[in-house]
């Protein structure tokens, strides 16, 4: 084999091997560092209307690499929770929600992995309505003509009839009769007709309480409205000519985006229909503070052992002030606390000299860390209990959470 042939062969050889090395650290990392998990909504639709009271089944399906839960949250409440048995790449689950408060309201479904990596919501719109009955007009009969009285007919008397007194016998003369007096007819008087009166008025009171909301807090729209045949509100999370019921009625409303929104309530009124309209301010709301919180295990850091917790910042706002403090149990007799601004360790399992935190200043939203607790040089018990109070970054507005979380000394 010439020399020109064994280059070649050498050439190619080496470009197999790295090519094969890339695949196993692509694979490798892929398998070891998995992404989030993700999860869809399969029933019901975007959109879907329920009655108030109802149960309504949510099914979801989530795929990614050792999927743990499921967990269903309407209006950034948690409404229900699907665990499965063991982690697994494809979870599915039909999580239940009791239908409340009428209007529109925000369906998301997040799925969370071993590493307690959520996934992006998924999320519809259900709509919660109830009957409304129909008002029935009143039909008002007009007033019936009056039956006209007849005027008796007088009868006249005849004159007396007048004697003549002759001077002399006059022959015999033959009487002449008087003509008939006619019989005078009467004239019929029309009745008197009695006036109509005018279609009833429709005194109408609508107002919002509060008039004045944060972000994702509710309202009521209450009105009063007299003698109207029908009634029909409109406005954002509530619909366009939704028919109400009257004269008294509430409707509570939640919860529309920031800003400014006109309500109306419209009148079906005997006298003639109209508008009332009343404006609710929506102000944004603050960032949310808020955690998940779990236990990472214990450590020796040269002489003493130290305790380290995962933490995840599932709010709003980044996560900076942190006090940890540590008690054993029963009874809660004090081991270790302290407050600390200090970096939060990238890794879960430190060794020394790494013990000493090590990491990003702050915990922004989304992200997660891992951050520990001094216990001393012996081991205080068999169980122990952590308090974790977390505030907002710079504890700016004063927004503080705090978690408990028991562990294994």
């Amino acid at each position: 084999m010439s020399a020109q042939w064994k280059w070649v062969i050498g050439i190619v050889s080496i470009v197999v091997v790295f090519a094969l090395l890339a695949c196993g650290i692509f694979f490798g990392w892929r398998y070891f560092f998995p992404g989030k998990p993700s999860v869809v909504i399969n029933a019901p639709p975007s959109n879907y209307e329920t009655l108030e009271g109802d149960e309504v089944t949510v099914e979801a399906s989530a795929t990614g690499r050792s999927i743990v839960r499921i967990e269903l949250w309407v209006d950034d409440g948690l409404m229900d929770t699907a665990s499965s048995p063991s982690p697994q790449d494809t979870f599915s689950a039909a999580l239940k929600w009791q239908a409340t408060g009428l209007g529109r309201h925000t369906v998301e479904v997040r799925a969370f992995d071993a590493r307690e990596q959520v996934s992006e919501p998924a999320a519809i719109i259900l709509i919660v309505a109830t009957g409304v009955a129909e008002a029935t007009p009143t039909i008002t009969v007009g007033p019936a003509f009056e039956t006209p009285t007849a005027t008796p007919t007088a009868t006249p008397t005849s004159p007396p009839a007048a004697t003549a007194t002759p001077t002399t016998p006059p022959p015999t003369a033959t009487p002449t009769t008087p003509p008939p007096t006619a019989t005078p007819t009467a004239t019929p008087v029309p009745p008197t007709p009695t006036p109509t009166s005018p279609p009833p008025s429709c005194p109408a009171t609508f107002t919002a309480s509060p008039d004045t909301v944060t972000q994702g807090s509710p309202f009521d729209l209450n009105w009063h409205v007299d003698n109207a045949t029908a009634l029909h509100l409109s406005g954002p999370e509530v619909g366009d000519h939704v028919p109400v019921t009257g004269p008294d009625g509430s409707q509570s409303v939640c919860c529309p985006a920031a800003g400014t929104h006109t309500y109306t309530l419209h009148v079906s009124c005997p006298a003639g229909d109209f508008d009332r309209q009343v404006t609710v301010t929506v102000n944004p709301a603050p960032p949310s503070v808020d955690f998940t919180l779990g236990w990472a295990g214990i450590y020796m850091c040269g002489s003493y052992r130290r305790a380290q917790f995962h933490i995840t910042n599932t709010g709003g706002v980044a996560l900076e002030s942190l006090r940890i403090r540590a008690y054993t149990l029963p009874g809660e007799v004090w081991i270790n606390g302290y407050t600390t601004n200090t970096p939060f360790n990238l890794s879960p399992t430190p060794t020394w000299p790494e013990c000493a935190q090590a990491g990003a200043e702050k915990l922004d939203p989304g992200g997660h860390g891992w951050h520990g607790i001094n216990l001393g040089a012996t081991a205080p018990g068999t169980n122990s209990r952590a308090y974790l109070k977390f505030c907002t970054e710079n504890n700016q507005g004063g927004t503080c959470v705090e978690k408990s979380m028991d562990f294994t000394s």
